[in-house]
């Protein structure tokens, strides 16, 4: 009794869904020619549809944290542990050596002061280059006028001056090689008070 109701069911079932599948197939057709003949427009929608579900769901910052954050993060742990063994390595060495030398502090310092000083040569040249070539607060010295002598020292003469006609002190340093990064250290300091 039951098997009459679902054959006629069925034929409309059927009857309703033909037309929807083969209205889709071609609709999915019509849309494959659109495809083959310019695929812009289709490529465009498919981007806009992606970046904005990139936003909804914050997948950029998912998509980075978890293919580069990552690699990057191993690639850290990597290299600090081959650095910090390394380093750690030469640290036993050195403190090693430290342990075992039998000379006198002055005999450490004095060969070591060579060494010292040409860094600070170094250190020295890059800041008067710095000074020379690269800070923005130079000063035109033809724009300083010298009035009198204020004070005198054995690095330095200290006078009283005008620079562009606001009362200033003038320090004039003299320099030589072993005092040239002192000098700049200090000017360092003068450059912002």
């Amino acid at each position: 009794m039951t098997a009459p109701i679902w054959i006629p069911l069925g034929i409309v079932a059927a009857l309703v869904a033909i037309p929807i599948v083969f209205g889709a197939h071609a609709n999915d057709e019509r849309k494959l020619k659109e495809f083959r003949k310019d695929r812009s427009p289709f490529m465009d929608k498919w981007l806009k549809e992606s970046l904005n579900e990139f936003l909804k769901r914050k997948s950029i910052d998912k998509c980075v944290f978890e293919n580069y954050i990552t690699i990057l993060m191993k690639r850290i742990d990597q290299m600090s542990a081959r650095i910090v063994s390394t380093s750690m390595q030469a640290d036993m060495v050195h403190l090693e050596s430290i342990l075992t030398d039998k000379r006198e502090s002055s005999e450490i310092v004095s060969e070591f002061t060579d060494i010292k000083t040409a860094v600070q040569d170094h250190i020295a040249s890059l800041r008067l280059f710095e000074l020379q070539y690269l800070a923005n607060d130079n000063v035109n010295y033809l724009d300083i006028t010298r009035i009198k002598e204020i004070g005198t020292g054995h690095f330095s003469e200290v006078y009283a001056a005008k620079y562009l006609h606001t009362d200033v002190a003038l320090k004039v340093i003299k320099t030589s090689p072993t005092t040239m990064f002192t000098h700049l250290v200090d000017l360092e300091i003068f450059r912002y008070i």
